[in-house]
């Protein structure tokens, strides 16, 4: 049992991160004019935001590999939808996003799906 705690908390906390990334990222390209030129490369080199954004995917590249080896990615990758909700929460706490009814609406089907999800993968398991 106590197996399936660390899947699970590295499950989430590989999506927490990955969204994490998201932000950090919109962060570090905000209020910027983005093209393709060495000058524009190098300042976003220098963006502290970017590089959190890249430690946060590497921590969650390490902990997605922990857990698909643990289990088979059909199981596990349909969870990646956390993410959706993680990052918009995210964005809106942090980079005052607007979250709309429409938005809302839409993040609980995903909420509805990924329980489905979960009793039909605990119903498999038994």
């Amino acid at each position: 049992m106590s197996n399936y705690i660390f899947i699970i908390l590295g499950l989430l906390i590989s999506i927490a991160l990955n969204a994490a990334a998201q932000v950090f990222i919109r962060m570090g390209a905000m209020n910027k004019k983005i093209y393709l030129s060495l000058d524009m490369i190098m300042e976003i080199v220098k963006s502290i935001h970017i590089w959190y954004g890249m430690f946060c995917y590497a921590i969650s590249i390490f902990l997605w590999i922990y857990v698909l080896s643990k289990v088979q990615v059909s199981l596990a990758y349909p969870f990646q939808a956390l993410g959706y909700i993680f990052g918009s929460f995210l964005a809106w706490y942090i980079l005052d996003e607007k979250l709309t009814n429409l938005n809302i609406i839409g993040l609980i089907f995903i909420s509805i799906g990924l329980l489905f999800l979960s009793v039909g993968i605990y119903n498999s398991e038994r």
